[in-house]
């Protein structure tokens, strides 16, 4: 097994006896195919496609994720990264991940910068 096959079992493991979808597989994020309505929000969307497991609950990076906001990129490039990747990022494909999904992500995201200019 290579060392990113590893991480994704004990990913995978982790997560499920956590109780969380696990949409992450040891091939290409190709196969990771969430179904979930339209109503569900950006926040299932993150935990589905297991984006947390690499940029944090709160998109605030991670060891092997970097931070997703403040500064949030704008869409357009942040789309281009989600299926375009570089690093150990898997490629998301409109197929995978569709336009919709990832505007709800981002939207989520966009949130979550905002949260982090509230002062506490």
């Amino acid at each position: 097994m290579t060392p990113r096959t590893i991480c994704l079992v004990l990913l995978a493991g982790t997560s499920l006896s956590l109780g969380y979808p696990v949409a992450v597989q040891a091939s290409t994020a190709e196969n990771a195919t969430p179904t979930l309505r339209e109503t569900d929000t950006g926040g299932q969307l993150w935990k589905a496609f297991s984006c947390y497991a690499c940029h944090g609950w709160e998109a605030q990076g991670g060891i092997t994720g970097p931070r997703l906001v403040s500064p949030l990129l704008p869409f357009e490039q942040f789309e281009a990264v989600i299926r375009r990747p570089y690093g150990a990022m898997p490629a998301y494909s409109a197929k995978s991940l569709s336009a919709e999904q990832l505007g709800t992500i981002y939207r989520y995201l966009e949130s979550k910068q905002a949260d982090t200019r509230r002062p506490k």
